[in-house]
């Protein structure tokens, strides 16, 4: 797996962009937690590299979003923060409920779909400013990249 600074010279232009489709994926925890997850993208870069069908190869950077939808009677005292390295986490059993494309339009015409898959999720032990479990995904990123039309 390349690093983001292995892209760094291969960049041919930073791509605006605009969000067609906005969906959360949805998780349900063992623990009876709905999990909320969407990977947001912050900058999208055109690189110089192409795949083999000739097509522009596209660098994506996200900030990812969590949100629990939580019961009321699993709610405890709000917790001072902790850093996350401080945390002490576990694993917790998951059924995926939705995990859909987002599409979005960039500004070269290209049309890029993006689908995050959850491979794991951890729970804290700790409790966030609501009271309620911090919870961790780890994820993949998948990329579905549609170059525009020419004479359409």
């Amino acid at each position: 797996m390349q690093n983001f600074n292995d892209f760094l010279g291969n960049i041919e232009e930073d791509v605006d962009f605009d969000a067609e489709t906005f969906k959360f994926n949805r998780y349900e925890l063992d623990d009876g937690t709905i999990l909320r997850f969407f990977g947001m993208p912050i900058k999208i870069f055109r690189t110089k590299q192409k795949d083999p069908s000739g097509n522009p190869v596209y660098l994506v950077n996200t900030n990812s979003v969590v949100s629990a939808v939580v019961d009321n009677d699993a709610r405890t005292q709000p917790e001072q923060p902790v850093p996350p390295e401080q945390m002490k986490l576990s694993p917790i059993d998951f059924k995926e409920i939705a995990e859909p494309w987002n599409v979005f339009s960039l500004s070269d015409g290209t049309v890029l779909r993006i689908r995050f898959v959850a491979n794991q999720i951890k729970r804290a032990k700790n409790k966030n400013q609501f009271g309620e479990h911090i919870y961790f995904i780890d994820h993949n990123m998948s990329l579905d990249v549609r170059p525009p039309q020419i004479g359409s």
